[in-house]
């Protein structure tokens, strides 16, 4: 650890210890940074702007609500506008995930780059400055949950360990740093994982939440014979009773993680706390209404997000689409809280097991299923023993969608699931909420479903 990384540290820590004055300053100070460099450095934030009233002389006096919204698809859309890096592409950067699978691929030393899936019909496209990705982890390891010897501590991650996803890219990034971490993937035969887990004897794990929760069930069995005194879960929901079932076989400090590619880290649970401390020296969190006004604590509304340190590729007043319950600030002083997060698709897939009882696939697992070529998916279920995958992209990537599918159906012992695929125009929009589900479960619930791409 360098004498700079000694500072930061220390300074995150004593930034604990602010009043929420202290905090709202920074943010204020922090967004004015930001606003600024958006202005001057992104051609997209500069026309965004302008077409909302607003003027390079306005920057220093705004208040973040005087600024327009962003969402994922005007960004994508704009991608080569709003990154700061001069020639960097979304079209390149496309045609290097699809021929770069690897995680410990590098398209350039200083940057990192993470994607989602698009399973929901549209893919996102992050970029980091090694700066501003290091110093969010260095943010995290200050503010979650961690074990007692923490410079000696095995670390061991269960999500898709290929591509650049946000799990997979962070899991690296602890990696290089720590050197004692296991990283498994949830497609690997689940026999396997628990045998190399028993041999490496994690101190922490780390995982999407209902990867955990099969984990623990494999404990219960006897199975599993690990003690973790850290347990992390990010991604999809741990309910209540998830969270009693892992609490039950292992004696550990469990927390959920509120991240997204758009800033890996948003909030975090403390040991003991129902609610989750938002990093608001690194982002600002708003929880708003549908006239976009702050909510009251107690109160649900829409997450609009601000990422404060990354100037690569400026995350201004963008909408997550999830539904977040605010919590009262006084319990997390000088940080703000949430106690509740929702809008997340988690649906999961039915499937029939060879030995003839039904199963699930989780949305998170089947989104590690991205053939190059592929711009979205949708995983529709007839009934338990049939599942008719739809995609939007490249023509004839049947072969492969198929290939990837009966591998994970294969690692959940069941084949018994037929799978056809379909090239389709567009993907199936949800009657009740309008978005487009990555997993359905009554066909009849589409809106918009597509015709066939090839007829």
């Amino acid at each position: 650890m360098t004498l700079s990384d000694i500072a930061r540290l220390t300074e995150l820590q004593r930034r604990s210890h602010w009043s929420p004055a202290e905090t709202r300053a920074h943010q204020e100070a922090s967004l004015r940074k930001l606003v600024e460099a958006a202005w001057s450095r992104s051609a997209f934030y500069r026309a965004h702007f302008g077409a909302h009233g607003v003027r390079e002389s306005d920057l220093r006096d705004l208040s973040l609500g005087d600024l327009p919204l962003t969402d994922k698809r005007l960004l994508l859309d704009h991608f080569d506008d709003v990154v700061t890096v001069p020639g960097l592409s979304r079209a390149a950067l496309e045609r290097w995930f699809d021929d770069h699978r690897d995680p410990d691929s590098i398209f350039d030393e200083r940057l990192v780059i993470v994607h989602t899936s698009g399973s929901t019909g549209l893919p996102g496209i992050f970029v980091y400055d090694r700066e501003a990705w290091d110093f969010i982890h260095s943010v995290a390891s200050v503010r979650f949950p961690r074990p007692a010897n923490s410079r000696r501590a095995r670390y061991a991650f269960y999500n898709v360990a290929d591509g650049h996803h946000l799990g997979i890219t962070h899991a690296r990034t602890v990696a290089r740093a720590m050197g004692q971490v296991l990283i498994r993937s949830v497609l690997e035969p689940l026999e396997e994982v628990v045998s190399s887990l028993n041999a490496f004897q994690p101190d922490v794990l780390v995982g999407y939440s209902s990867a955990v929760h099969l984990l623990a069930a494999e404990a219960r069995r006897g199975r599993l014979r690990i003690r973790p005194s850290v347990v992390l879960t990010s991604a999809d929901q741990l309910t209540d009773d998830m969270e009693r079932e892992v609490a039950a076989v292992w004696p550990a400090v469990i927390s959920r993680v509120y991240s997204c590619a758009e800033s890996a880290f948003v909030a975090g649970q403390h040991a003991g706390e129902p609610w989750l401390t938002v990093l608001d020296d690194a982002c600002w969190l708003e929880v708003v209404d549908d006239e976009d006004n702050d909510v009251a604590p107690g109160q649900p509304g829409r997450a609009l997000l601000t990422n404060l340190y990354n100037r690569t590729m400026p995350i201004i007043r963008y909408e997550l689409h999830d539904v977040v319950t605010r919590g009262d600030p006084a319990l997390s002083r000088p940080f703000s809280c949430i106690t509740e997060i929702g809008g997340r698709d988690n649906t999961p897939l039915p499937i029939l097991r060879d030995d003839g009882s039904v199963d699930t696939l989780s949305v998170l697992l089947i989104q590690g299923i991205t053939p190059a070529g592929l711009e979205g998916a949708q995983f529709i279920s007839e009934r338990p023993g049939m599942v008719r995958v739809e995609y939007v992209g490249e023509p004839g990537l049947e072969d492969a969608l198929l290939s990837e599918m009966r591998h994970v159906l294969e690692v959940r012992r069941a084949l018994t699931t037929r799978v056809t695929v379909r090239h389709v125009a567009r993907l199936g929009r949800s009657r009740i909420t309008g978005k487009t589900p990555a997993v359905v479960t009554d066909p009849g619930d589409l809106l918009d479903a597509g015709d066939d791409a090839d007829g």
